[in-house]
């Protein structure tokens, strides 16, 4: 590389480029049967994005037009990096009107559970963006009303959150489909009897969502408030729930470190002595059946037994104490980060 050419930008090496096509790739991705919408890959102008489209046998059906039109006003006004982005609502040809969104390589939430309950840290990363998530959501005045696992991507590159489907939320400044909906299992009993619903039934979601990520004792403990039957008895907010769910000890940070390396010190002791094998001898291992182990005999045939096995017994007596290296474990890193976090709980 010449000096005149060092400090200029571009590629390493040329790669394909092939000639551009106003003609995208659409392919299907997921189709609900019970659903009127269908999801499309699309490649073409460079990248991918998701098209969402009203499957054929409803395309003519106005309720599911009004659904599609209000899902893409409400992802179109939200711009935050957890939250899915809505690009267009235009006609593709044998689609008909669908919404473009921001194409996602990425998990569900249902699909990373069992993760969430083996790392503590990845577990909170999650929880506290889809709470940032959905806190935005809340100060633009947009009800999600069906939040779940299933509506909670998690990218492969980053474990960045993105909270998706809009098609059932709602605002103040819309006047159609204000009736009450959302997935049984995550809805909030007032969501169920058709009372009135807001923000609050998104918090009682959350808890159930949050209920499913971890046991630990402050994850418990802020679902069961989330999930109160009285409305007004949750979390006020978003914000006062991550404050809740992600507050610092009350004990003084001395006290509580000397407390934490105790437990762990002691959990330690536990995992080490309960591998240790005891010391077994010939005397035990012939014993005549029936006879307890602990059975001694009299001092005069104790002696005799004594010298009658001599040299032989100290040679297996050796053999049979296992080095002290053979009993060691090493212990998970991860072990001992989930003890001081269970530690920590105690202290809330």
């Amino acid at each position: 590389m010449s000096k005149n050419t060092a400090g200029i930008s571009g590629f390493f090496s040329p790669g394909e480029n092939p000639e551009e096509s106003f003609e995208p790739e659409i392919s299907l991705m997921y189709r609900n049967e019970d659903g009127p919408f269908e999801l499309y890959e699309c490649a073409g102008r460079g990248r991918k994005t998701v098209l969402k489209a009203i499957r054929l046998q409803d395309r003519d059906n106005p309720l599911y037009n009004e659904m599609l039109r209000k899902e893409y006003e409400i992802g179109r006004s939200l711009n935050h990096p957890n939250i899915r982005e809505y690009y267009s609502m235009r006609e593709f040809p044998g689609l008909g009107m669908c919404v473009e969104m921001e194409w996602i390589d990425a998990r569900t939430l249902e699909e990373v559970l069992e993760h969430c309950h083996h790392d503590s840290r990845y577990c909170d990363a999650v929880a506290s963006q889809l709470l940032d998530a959905v806190r935005i959501l809340h100060l633009k005045q947009v009800v999600h009303r069906d939040l779940k696992p299933s509506n909670i991507l998690v990218t492969r590159k980053g474990n960045n959150v993105k909270v998706i489907d809009f098609s059932l939320s709602d605002t103040d400044s819309h006047l159609i489909l204000k009736g009450n909906a959302g997935t049984l299992m995550y809805a909030s009993p007032e969501q169920i009897s058709c009372s009135e619903s807001d923000y609050l039934s998104d918090i009682y979601s959350l808890g159930v969502i949050l209920s499913r990520m971890s046991s630990r004792r402050r994850y418990r403990k802020v679902a069961w408030k989330c999930m109160r039957t009285d409305p007004k008895e949750r979390f006020a907010s978003v914000a006062e729930l991550k404050e809740e769910l992600f507050r610092p000890s009350r004990m003084p940070w001395f006290a509580a470190s000397v407390l934490i390396a105790i437990i762990v010190l002691s959990a330690f002791i536990l995992v080490r002595s309960s591998d240790s094998q005891p010391v077994t001898t010939e005397t035990t291992q012939n014993a005549e059946p029936g006879t307890p182990a602990s059975l001694e005999l009299p001092e005069t045939e104790k002696c005799s037994s004594e010298r009658a096995a001599g040299s032989e017994f100290e040679e297996s007596a050796k053999h049979s104490v296992p080095e002290a290296n053979e009993t060691e474990e090493v212990v998970d890193s991860q072990d001992i980060d989930n003890l001081f976090r269970e530690a920590t709980d105690l202290f809330l």
